[in-house]
């Protein structure tokens, strides 16, 4: 048959045929005497199996192998086309992934204005398409960036709170101790990792730090230890509540009163960490805010209001205010808990790692 019969048959245009030829996809076709092309059923074939390669949008090189294994017909040419077919699902996935991360960004965009009651002027797609991008726009951070943040929130907490982690395990930087110092900050920030996905930050704008990481994620990371190291304590007091309520039951209503403070603390302390990983409003993130202020620099004053004794500051009054003032700081002025809360008048910048 002719070209053109071989491209009315195989749904081909004759341009594509020679194309194909030229690149080694199909055998040389015979010549006639007066030099026509003569193709037949093995053209047929071939083209047939590049059409259904081009409609699983497997490339033309990747054609080429798959055809070189068919003509090899062995064992090693199989195991090379499940290879191939391998790497190209990856390729797949990869694309899949990144059309998603696209998609997520588009209705980011699409949030910033309705369309609606707005002109040009105003229009928050306009103004959030003027914005610089980042040094690699689409694209991720490079790998030794991501190492970096992955790794600078443990160092941050080992740093914070070994003094802590011994209180609560009650060890002296013991191989036990050491080893809990490391896997529990890890299984928290996994976990927290695991909620930053499900629960989406307020607004991602692109290239800008939003959700639970960086210094965000050590601040939470220090907070679930305080939390443990709160209910720990309420633990103790209750148990030496009970072994006084087991010799007398006269002294129930000041047993139960001596236990006000250390519930309060623990509530608040939960309820800050609940509402700062889950929350995403401005309105959670003030909230939070409150409760961690009322676990901190003000327990000492809470107990003296519930228990009637006279005012008396503890010794680590100074440390837990000079943090409480730096998390309330990075939370109300940070690029990446204005992202995640929803404080859109925030627009300083910041290390978009931070």
């Amino acid at each position: 048959m002719r070209i053109r019969e071989l491209a009315e048959l195989t749904g081909n245009t004759p341009e594509t045929i020679r194309y194909y030829e030229k690149q080694g996809l199909l055998p040389e076709p015979r010549r006639e005497s007066n030099n026509y092309r003569q193709y037949g059923q093995i053209h047929v074939n071939r083209l047939d199996f590049i059409r259904h390669c081009r409609n699983l949008d497997i490339g033309l090189s990747e054609i080429r192998e798959l055809l070189g294994a068919l003509d090899e017909g062995s064992r090693e040419g199989a195991e090379l086309a499940h290879k191939l077919i391998h790497q190209h699902m990856e390729a797949v996935d990869r694309r899949l992934k990144d059309l998603r991360e696209l998609r997520r960004h588009l209705l980011d965009l699409e949030a910033h204005c309705q369309g609606k009651h707005c002109d040009a002027r105003t229009c928050g797609i306009l103004a959030e398409l003027q914005q610089p991008e980042p040094d690699c726009p689409g694209h991720a951070t490079a790998l030794p960036g991501r190492i970096a943040s992955l790794i600078r929130p443990f160092l941050c907490f080992l740093l914070f709170s070994p003094f802590d982690m011994t209180e609560f395990f009650n060890v002296q930087l013991s191989s036990m101790g050491m080893g809990l110092m490391v896997l529990i900050p890890i299984l928290l920030a996994l976990f927290f990792w695991v909620i930053g996905r499900v629960v989406p930050p307020a607004r991602r704008p692109a290239g800008r730090p939003a959700g639970l990481g960086g210094l965000l994620c050590v601040v939470l990371l220090i907070l679930s230890v305080k939390a443990a190291l709160s209910l720990f304590e309420l633990g103790r007091q209750a148990g030496e509540a009970a072994n006084v309520l087991a010799v007398s039951i006269d002294f129930v209503g000041p047993v139960l009163k001596s236990l006000i403070p250390a519930t309060v603390n623990a509530i608040a302390i939960l309820l800050a960490l609940f509402l700062l990983a889950f929350g995403r409003r401005r309105l959670t993130l003030f909230t939070a805010l409150v409760c961690v202020w009322i676990a901190g620099p003000a327990s000492d004053g809470l107990n003296a209001v519930i228990l009637g004794v006279p005012y008396n500051m503890s010794s680590g009054f100074y440390g837990i205010s000079f943090f409480t003032i730096l998390v309330t700081l990075y939370l109300l002025f940070s690029e990446r808990s204005a992202n995640t809360y929803g404080l859109h008048g925030r627009t300083a910048p910041e290390n978009p790692k931070a």
